[in-house]
């Protein structure tokens, strides 16, 4: 109960309310202080709190930013890859699809023995074999590569 006809003193960036010290706008309290939140954060009446900008995490009376396709890691207190993502030199740069993998300029290649077809690496096809020499498939004597399969031509059609 607030007693009638005494002074009260409220702390900086307070004010009287007629029954409690309240916090200026843009302030909240903490610790019987009234503080701002801190940089890219904001006050949500809601939940009592600073709030960080969307894309940071709260961590230690701050906001963490992480930066590209990374999130914050809180068992080790740091900056991760997010999923499907890895880091390679300091980066975090997409993982590569199944049968693909890294050339020296890091980017994502079919392994060997895999042929690109309609963006997919794909093993060669039924009577086919790999030849490294020239990155493709080889249809076996007497059968022609299309639309990767082996077929043979009719009796009186020639491949062209």
């Amino acid at each position: 109960m607030v007693e009638p006809n005494v002074c009260r003193q409220c702390a900086v960036n307070s004010y009287w309310d007629g029954v409690n010290c309240t916090c200026k706008e843009g302030f909240y309290m903490r610790n019987a202080e009234c503080v701002t939140c801190p940089p890219r954060s904001t006050y949500d009446t809601k939940s009592k709190s600073c709030v960080c900008e969307q894309g940071l995490t709260w961590f230690q009376g701050g906001c963490i930013g992480c930066g590209a396709n990374q999130e914050w890691d809180f068992a080790t207190q740091s900056c991760k890859c997010s999923s499907n993502f890895e880091r390679i030199n300091n980066q975090c740069i997409q993982k590569c699809d199944q049968n693909r993998t890294r050339n020296t300029l890091n980017v994502c290649i079919c392994k060997a023995s895999y042929v690109e077809f309609n963006g997919q690496c794909l093993s060669c096809p039924a009577q086919s074999a790999y030849v490294s020499q020239v990155n493709k498939c080889v249809c076996q004597a007497g059968l022609n590569y299309f639309n990767h399969s082996c077929i043979k031509c009719g009796s009186l059609e020639q491949w062209s």
